[in-house]
């Protein structure tokens, strides 16, 4: 058996605050886009979406998780 690795590895060039303004812009207004959604959320490491998370949350009020739920 193999140990455990991850597969999402952290992006190197990581801006928590950049990629909480591009969710945000994803989300705002009418339609969503879902592509940058997923570039953003699947390509981070866990660490680094809690680090978008507490970004968003501190310039927008709100949590991440509260907000793709309803999308």
């Amino acid at each position: 058996m193999e140990p455990n690795l991850p597969t999402v590895y952290p992006v190197t060039m990581f801006d928590a605050k950049a990629d909480a303004d591009a969710l945000h812009k994803a989300i705002a207004g009418l339609g969503t886009d879902e592509e940058a959604l997923t570039t953003i959320l699947c390509h981070r490491s866990s660490d680094q979406r809690a680090a978008i998370n507490l970004a968003y949350k501190t310039s927008y009020r709100m949590v991440i998780a509260n907000i793709t739920a309803s999308i």
